[in-house]
């Protein structure tokens, strides 16, 4: 996907009564040129934008979102190759936009662009509970989630598993069962790409999805 064509759809998906927040995670090829892109075509089509220095994981831009009051556009590599180009894009309320239902006209008045800094890094880090250390071994392909990792995790040992985006998440997972049990580590983490998926793996190898950690959580 092309800048102009990512521009265009965006045209299509972004809701036009609301102002929004553009953050990248990341984890996208040029990811900073086209969130740069998406913010100037977001104010010359008349919206306030905020939006970030920082990366920004999806699940933490969309919770930034939310606190603010603002959509949210994230530009994101997901699974793609790096040479696509994505984004994605959630209403107010932290809901997937898949289009608009109005059609976006042509404004007069330029929107207002301010820089914000992201505070939802640190209430995740204020509500760690301390624990005995532990081993934790954490797979990810993204250096803003391995940043976030070292930081949450700074009271235990944790090892990260090297990985490519072109292995598929089956093999990800795989790599981090076999870390956790050759490491004799209390868990493992494998993530996708934007930090929004995962899978938890137990010290005896046992692979949980995320949705079953979720569920058991609420």
């Amino acid at each position: 996907m092309t800048a102009g064509s990512a521009i265009n759809q965006l045209k299509k998906t972004i809701d036009p009564k609301e102002d929004y927040l553009v953050v990248e995670d990341g984890a996208r090829f040029m990811g900073i040129q086209l969130k740069e892109e998406i913010a100037n075509s977001l104010l010359s089509w008349g919206f306030n934008v905020k939006t970030s220095k920082k990366p920004m994981l999806t699940p933490l831009a969309v919770l930034e979102g939310r606190k603010r009051g603002l959509g949210i556009v994230v530009v994101t590599a997901g699974s793609s190759p790096d040479m696509i180009t994505g984004f994605k894009v959630f209403n107010k309320e932290g809901e997937p936009l898949t289009g608009a239902k109005q059609t976006l006209g042509v404004s007069e008045k330029k929107g207002k662009l301010t820089n914000i800094t992201e505070s939802q890094t640190e209430d995740l880090f204020s509500k760690r509970k301390r624990q005995k250390p532990k081993k934790i071994i954490i797979g990810t392909t993204n250096s803003t989630l391995k940043t976030i990792s070292k930081k949450l995790f700074d009271m235990h040992t944790a090892i990260f598993v090297g990985m490519d985006k072109k292995q598929p998440y089956k093999t990800r997972v795989e790599l981090v069962r076999e870390a956790v049990l050759r490491e004799n580590s209390d868990a493992g983490f494998a993530m996708d790409d934007s930090g929004e998926r995962f899978f938890l793996i137990d010290d005896s190898g046992a692979v949980w999805p995320g949705e079953w950690v979720q569920v058991m959580i609420y």
